[in-house]
């Protein structure tokens, strides 16, 4: 299966993301448990996308997911630049990809000159297998 949206970057939108992400994760049999996990994990990677981007050249994030009965892929991408430092005063930095980590087995990133990827991978039975405890950048090779 796959989905894919464009939407309009306010935090509301999030919600229309993980509809669209909980209808297909039931259709190829996801556990509630993954489910929840893998909604969590997206929704962290589009509220980066809506709230931290530098100079957008869009106020828009797109979502591309596909899943099937062993794997979800899900790419959050923004238009803007990406931020190495805090946004505002009081933010915690990376706490949004420390809490994406720990929910899937595989984050990774891709800040290029026209807007930043975040790839998240998980496996649908239910177990975590992470490759690599890090962020490891987004490579251009497909899995």
């Amino acid at each position: 299966m796959r989905l894919y949206l464009c939407r309009p970057a306010r935090v509301e939108e999030v919600r229309v993301v993980r509809a669209g992400l909980r209808r297909m994760l039931r259709a190829v049999g996801a556990t509630d448990d993954v489910t929840f996990q893998v909604l969590v994990a997206s929704g962290e990677a589009c509220g980066n996308a809506i709230r931290h981007p530098i100079e957008p050249s869009r106020a828009e994030f797109e979502v591309r997911a596909t899943a099937d009965r062993e794997q979800v892929r899900v790419i959050v991408r923004d238009f803007g630049r990406w931020r190495d430092e805090p946004s505002m005063e009081g933010d915690r930095g990376a706490m949004g990809l420390a809490l994406m980590r720990s929910l899937m087995d595989d984050v990774r990133l891709r800040p290029t000159g026209s807007g930043t990827f975040v790839r998240l991978l998980r496996t649908l039975d239910g177990s975590i297998s992470r490759p690599d405890s890090r962020v490891a950048p987004l490579t251009t090779t497909r899995s």
